[in-house]
Protein backbone atom coordinates (compact mmCIF):
# COMPACT_ATOMS: atom_id res chain seq x y z
CA UNK A 1 0.00 0.00 0.00
CA UNK A 2 1.37 3.53 -0.68
CA UNK A 3 2.09 6.17 1.45
CA UNK A 4 -1.42 8.13 2.21
CA UNK A 5 -3.86 5.38 1.17
CA UNK A 6 -6.56 4.58 3.81
CA UNK A 7 -5.73 0.96 5.19
CA UNK A 8 -7.34 -1.93 4.04
CA UNK A 9 -9.93 -3.64 6.38
CA UNK A 10 -8.82 -6.69 9.04
CA UNK A 11 -9.37 -9.42 7.52
CA UNK A 12 -9.24 -12.40 10.29
CA UNK A 13 -11.52 -15.40 8.00
CA UNK A 14 -8.43 -16.73 5.19
CA UNK A 15 -11.50 -17.62 3.00
CA UNK A 16 -12.85 -14.05 2.86
CA UNK A 17 -9.53 -12.58 2.59
CA UNK A 18 -8.92 -14.65 -0.96
CA UNK A 19 -12.26 -13.94 -1.91
CA UNK A 20 -11.34 -9.91 -0.85
CA UNK A 21 -7.87 -10.17 -2.43
CA UNK A 22 -9.98 -11.75 -5.79
CA UNK A 23 -11.91 -8.86 -5.98
CA UNK A 24 -9.61 -6.43 -5.72
CA UNK A 25 -7.70 -7.69 -8.76
CA UNK A 26 -10.56 -8.41 -10.48
CA UNK A 27 -11.25 -5.09 -10.37
CA UNK A 28 -7.56 -3.63 -10.86
CA UNK A 29 -7.96 -5.87 -13.87
CA UNK A 30 -10.83 -3.66 -15.18
CA UNK A 31 -9.26 -0.51 -14.62
CA UNK A 32 -8.94 1.79 -17.49
CA UNK A 33 -5.53 3.86 -16.88
CA UNK A 34 -3.52 1.53 -14.39
CA UNK A 35 -0.20 2.64 -13.45
CA UNK A 36 2.68 0.87 -13.14
CA UNK A 37 1.94 1.13 -9.14
CA UNK A 38 -1.31 -0.76 -10.19
CA UNK A 39 0.12 -2.67 -12.56
CA UNK A 40 2.68 -4.38 -9.36
CA UNK A 41 0.00 -4.46 -6.59
CA UNK A 42 -2.51 -6.46 -9.11
CA UNK A 43 0.25 -9.25 -9.59
CA UNK A 44 1.32 -9.15 -6.24
CA UNK A 45 -2.75 -9.33 -4.96
CA UNK A 46 -3.64 -11.99 -7.61
CA UNK A 47 -0.36 -14.38 -6.05
CA UNK A 48 -1.93 -13.81 -2.68
CA UNK A 49 -5.18 -14.24 -3.79
CA UNK A 50 -4.04 -17.45 -4.74
CA UNK A 51 -1.93 -18.55 -1.87
CA UNK A 52 -4.74 -17.86 0.80
CA UNK A 53 -7.29 -20.00 -1.49
CA UNK A 54 -5.33 -23.04 -1.84
CA UNK A 55 -5.40 -22.87 2.19
CA UNK A 56 -8.83 -22.84 2.32
CA UNK A 57 -10.14 -24.22 -1.18
CA UNK A 58 -10.59 -27.12 -3.18
CA UNK A 59 -9.26 -27.58 -6.71
CA UNK A 60 -11.78 -25.85 -8.25
CA UNK A 61 -10.81 -22.80 -6.43
CA UNK A 62 -6.97 -23.23 -7.32
CA UNK A 63 -7.85 -23.39 -10.97
CA UNK A 64 -9.68 -19.93 -10.66
CA UNK A 65 -6.91 -18.76 -8.75
CA UNK A 66 -4.14 -20.06 -11.55
CA UNK A 67 -6.77 -18.39 -13.84
CA UNK A 68 -6.46 -15.36 -12.47
CA UNK A 69 -2.90 -15.28 -11.91
CA UNK A 70 -2.39 -16.22 -15.81
CA UNK A 71 -4.90 -13.30 -16.94
CA UNK A 72 -2.95 -10.49 -14.97
CA UNK A 73 0.26 -11.71 -16.89
CA UNK A 74 -1.45 -12.00 -20.05
CA UNK A 75 -3.30 -8.73 -19.66
CA UNK A 76 -0.01 -7.18 -18.70
CA UNK A 77 1.58 -8.70 -22.13
CA UNK A 78 4.08 -11.15 -19.52
CA UNK A 79 3.73 -14.14 -21.40
CA UNK A 80 5.84 -16.98 -20.04
CA UNK A 81 4.28 -16.68 -16.66
CA UNK A 82 0.81 -16.55 -18.26
CA UNK A 83 1.23 -19.45 -20.03
CA UNK A 84 3.04 -21.18 -16.64
CA UNK A 85 -0.09 -20.44 -14.52
CA UNK A 86 -2.67 -21.36 -17.24
CA UNK A 87 -1.44 -24.36 -17.32
CA UNK A 88 -1.38 -24.66 -13.93
CA UNK A 89 -5.14 -23.54 -13.99
CA UNK A 90 -5.54 -26.54 -16.82
CA UNK A 91 -3.79 -29.49 -14.53
CA UNK A 92 -6.09 -28.19 -11.30
CA UNK A 93 -9.07 -28.15 -13.23
CA UNK A 94 -8.31 -31.98 -15.16
CA UNK A 95 -7.84 -33.80 -11.72
CA UNK A 96 -10.11 -36.28 -11.03
CA UNK A 97 -13.53 -35.73 -8.96
CA UNK A 98 -11.90 -36.79 -4.86
CA UNK A 99 -14.27 -36.91 -1.86
CA UNK A 100 -13.38 -32.78 -1.73
CA UNK A 101 -14.45 -32.47 -4.89
CA UNK A 102 -17.20 -34.08 -4.77
CA UNK A 103 -19.67 -31.30 -6.33
CA UNK A 104 -16.94 -29.78 -8.88
CA UNK A 105 -15.85 -30.49 -11.96
CA UNK A 106 -13.40 -29.54 -14.26
CA UNK A 107 -14.53 -26.17 -16.24
CA UNK A 108 -15.66 -26.71 -19.71
CA UNK A 109 -12.79 -25.88 -22.71
CA UNK A 110 -14.78 -22.51 -23.28
CA UNK A 111 -14.29 -21.11 -19.73
CA UNK A 112 -11.60 -18.85 -18.43
CA UNK A 113 -8.79 -21.51 -18.85
CA UNK A 114 -9.80 -22.49 -22.46
CA UNK A 115 -10.41 -19.55 -24.00
CA UNK A 116 -7.10 -18.08 -22.06
CA UNK A 117 -4.71 -20.80 -23.63
CA UNK A 118 -6.53 -20.64 -27.23
CA UNK A 119 -4.99 -23.14 -29.16
CA UNK A 120 -2.60 -24.38 -26.79
CA UNK A 121 -5.00 -25.76 -24.54
CA UNK A 122 -6.42 -28.04 -27.22
CA UNK A 123 -2.61 -29.36 -27.54
CA UNK A 124 -1.32 -29.19 -24.20
CA UNK A 125 -3.42 -32.25 -23.06
CA UNK A 126 -4.56 -32.89 -19.42
CA UNK A 127 -5.69 -35.83 -20.82
CA UNK A 128 -2.47 -37.39 -22.14
CA UNK A 129 -4.56 -40.21 -24.44
CA UNK A 130 -7.20 -38.00 -25.81
CA UNK A 131 -5.86 -34.50 -25.12
CA UNK A 132 -9.72 -34.01 -24.91
CA UNK A 133 -10.13 -31.59 -21.99
CA UNK A 134 -14.04 -31.83 -22.59
CA UNK A 135 -14.33 -36.01 -22.36
CA UNK A 136 -12.52 -35.40 -18.76
CA UNK A 137 -15.89 -32.96 -17.99
CA UNK A 138 -18.30 -35.46 -19.49
CA UNK A 139 -16.98 -38.23 -17.45
CA UNK A 140 -16.77 -36.00 -14.47
CA UNK A 141 -20.61 -35.18 -14.60
CA UNK A 142 -21.41 -38.88 -15.96
CA UNK A 143 -19.51 -40.34 -12.84
CA UNK A 144 -21.42 -37.72 -10.40
CA UNK A 145 -24.46 -39.11 -11.51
Amino acid sequence: MALGEAAAPAVTDERKLAAQLFNDTQALLEKEHRTPEDDDRMVHMAHASRFHGDNVGDDQNRAIGEWQVARVYSVLGRGEPALFHARRCLDYASRPVTARRSRSCPPSPAGPAGRLLGPLGRSWAPYPKSGDISAGRTRCLRDRA
